[in-house]
C-alpha cells in the first residue's frame, strides 16, 4: 500500500530560457492623419516646412482691363528645352505651360524682335506708332479668371533709320495654383517681327 503523502520539497533552480518563438504577422497599418496646420499662416506645417522664404512686390494701379495682344505660339522642345512630367501639352508647338503643383515659382521670359530699316512690307502693316515700342506679357490663366503676370516695354530709338535690334526680358516670383496655365503674348501685331531662334526666345517656369 502507498504510504501518506510527504510535505513538498524545495522548488529546484531556475532554468535556462527558451528559444524565441517566431515573429507574428504585422497588423495592419492604420489611415494617415490629416496634415498639421500652422495657425498664423493659414498653411500646412508641411508646406511650410518644403517652401524656401520669398518676397516678390510690385507698383499698384487700378486695373484697366487687358490690352490687344496677339497670343505667341512659337515654343518647341529644341535643344535647350525641358519640361517635367504633365507642364506641356504633348504637341509639337505647345502655347501653354501648365501648373502642375501649387507653390511659389519664378517665371521668367525673353522675346528678340528685329525691325528691318524701311522695310516696305513692315511699313505696310505697321504703323511708325506700332514700330515706335514693343511690349510682350506673360499671362496667368486661372480659372475663368485671365490676368498679366509680368511685362516688359523696349523703345525703338532707330526707327526707320536702320535695322533695330531689341531684347525684351522679365521675370518674376509669383505664387501659382495647381491647374493654371501661363502663356505668353505680344503687343497686337509685332509677331512678324520676333526672332524665334532657341537662344533668343524663350519662356519658362521652377519652383522655389
Amino acid at each position: 500500500d502507498t504510504g501518506i503523502t510527504g510535505p513538498p520539497g524545495k522548488s529546484g533552480p531556475k532554468g535556462a530560457p527558451g528559444f524565441p518563438g517566431l515573429q507574428g504577422i504585422s497588423g495592419i497599418h492604420g489611415e494617415k492623419g490629416e496634415p498639421g496646420k500652422c495657425n498664423a499662416c493659414n498653411m500646412s506645417a508641411l508646406t511650410v516646412k518644403k517652401e524656401r522664404p520669398v518676397v516678390h512686390l510690385t507698383g499698384y494701379s487700378e486695373s484697366l482691363g487687358l490690352p490687344k495682344y496677339e497670343l505667341l505660339d512659337v515654343w518647341k522642345m529644341g535643344r535647350y528645352a525641358q519640361a517635367s512630367p504633365g507642364m506641356i501639352s504633348p504637341v509639337r508647338t505647345p502655347r501653354f505651360i501648365n501648373v502642375t503643383e501649387t507653390g511659389n515659382y519664378f517665371v521668367y521670359s525673353q522675346v528678340y524682335f528685329q525691325i528691318p530699316a524701311n522695310d516696305a512690307v513692315v511699313n505696310k502693316k505697321l504703323t511708325s506708332d506700332d514700330q515706335s515700342y514693343m511690349i510682350h506679357f506673360v499671362f496667368r490663366q486661372s480659372g475663368s479668371t485671365k490676368s498679366i503676370l509680368l511685362r516688359s516695354v523696349v523703345s525703338n530709338g532707330f526707327q526707320g533709320n536702320r535695322s533695330g535690334f531689341f531684347t525684351s526680358f522679365t521675370s518674376g516670383v509669383h505664387r501659382l495654383k495647381k491647374g493654371d496655365s501661363l502663356y505668353v503674348a505680344v503687343q497686337k501685331k509685332l509677331s512678324s517681327l520676333i526672332n524665334t531662334n532657341d537662344d533668343s526666345t524663350f519662356f519658362g517656369v521652377f519652383k522655389l
